[in-house]
């Protein structure tokens, strides 16, 4: 079995990722602690087998920010959308974005 790859996370992932455990924490403290396991199993899966996420669809791969692009819903908050990218050695975090945005237009910009 391979090692799991070493993981890096964009700025903007990491921008999606404070603002999205800011509102859940707003709300409930233990839905913000769940959102952070979920996105650290989700993580600890994609380094390990990052093949388990789909492709973004051909058209939006031409895109030349999109090409390589992976995607992969979390476990549990299955609404938020992990984007990612992935080489040999490396796997790294685009976006995590919630469903109900312009995903393609959000991922482009990370």
């Amino acid at each position: 079995m391979k090692a799991p790859r070493a993981v890096r996370t964009l700025r903007a992932a990491d921008r999606d990722i404070e603002l999205t455990v800011q509102l859940l924490a707003a709300q409930s403290e233990d839905a913000a602690k769940a959102f952070v396991l979920d996105l650290r199993r989700t993580v600890a899966l994609l380094a390990s087998a990052p093949m388990v996420g789909r492709a973004l669809a051909p058209s939006a791969s031409r895109v030349g920010a999109a090409a390589g692009i992976r995607v992969l819903p979390m476990r549990v908050f299955r609404r938020h959308v992990v984007f990612y990218r992935v080489t040999s050695r490396r796997l790294t975090i685009v976006r995590v974005i919630h469903g109900s945005r312009d995903l393609h237009r959000l991922a482009l910009e990370g």
